[in-house]
């Protein structure tokens, strides 16, 4: 696994996270917060992998991974994923060429463009419409 961007990569042993939950057991609340959120975005993944269309499952992965999935940027973002075709293309569970004629059909709709390893997500909510039509 490689990072694509700076992260900030933290490790706490589980002795020691047990003494500092016990002498802070408001912390829980934090941490289940966390845990949940992880969890949903696994079942959003998972069940957006097991959608029959090739598009439909593009769509999402890019919305997921913009952070678009369920709701719209920030006013004046375009929202950029950061990350080459063929690792999309494997994340959609799919090959590179039928991501890059899906990817392709999106940019003649002007849906996204697409740049050196990068994607802009010119209108989300249009690409959220398509995948929930789905459902």
């Amino acid at each position: 696994m490689q990072a694509r961007t700076d992260v900030l990569w933290g490790f706490v042993p589980r002795l020691g996270l047990e003494r500092l939950l016990s002498e802070n057991p408001q912390w829980w609340r934090h941490i289940l917060a966390l845990a949940d959120e992880m969890v949903s975005v696994a079942l959003v993944g998972f069940a957006d992998l097991t959608r029959h269309s090739s598009e439909v499952r593009a769509i999402a992965v890019l919305l997921r991974l913009a952070d678009c999935r369920y709701r719209d940027p920030p006013e004046d973002l375009v929202p950029e994923i950061r990350i080459s075709q063929f690792d999309l293309a494997s994340m959609a569970v799919m090959s590179r060429n039928t991501f890059n004629a899906i990817m392709n059909k999106l940019v003649e709709r002007h849906l996204v463009e697409i740049g050196y390893r990068s994607i802009f997500l010119k209108n989300p909510s249009a690409l959220r419409s398509i995948v929930h039509a789905d459902y």
